[in-house]
């Protein structure tokens, strides 16, 4: 498999305005979505070609502070999927980037993230499809 971009993510301070802005004046179409109580999270995926623009509302106040400072929105993380996370996390490593833990599993899928300061600033998030998908 190819990497390529699964999908953005933006946190918002309020989904509602965001998905507005995203449907009405981007002319996006909302793909799925949900809330993740145990990560304190709202979130909803748009299309945008091939590629999915994810949205996240972080519903606990001192979480959203750390993730969102004062601002309206900011660009959290750019996901990547891979053939292998394993493999892909050691080519990072072998060029000075950290990552923030291991994988471990998300939405079904094996995730990592780097550490920004490590990644030109930028958090990239590693995501590995389940064998059994990536194979039919």
């Amino acid at each position: 498999m190819q990497d390529r971009i699964d999908h953005i993510a933006i946190v918002v301070d309020h989904l509602g305005s965001a998905q507005a802005f995203l449907e009405t004046v981007m002319n996006m179409t909302l793909v799925r979505e949900l809330a993740i109580p145990e990560r304190n999270v709202r979130v909803a995926f748009y299309q945008c070609g091939a590629v999915q623009i994810e949205l996240i509302e972080v519903t606990e106040p001192q979480a959203r502070a750390q993730r969102l400072g004062d601002s309206k929105a900011r660009l959290e993380h750019v996901a990547i999927q891979v053939g292998n996370i394993r493999e892909s996390m050691a080519r990072l490593e072998g060029h000075g980037v950290q990552m923030a833990s291991p994988p471990q599993l998300v939405g079904g899928r094996l995730a990592a993230s780097t550490i920004p300061a490590s990644s030109m600033g930028v958090m990239f998030q590693l995501l590995e499809e389940p064998a059994e998908a990536a194979n039919s």
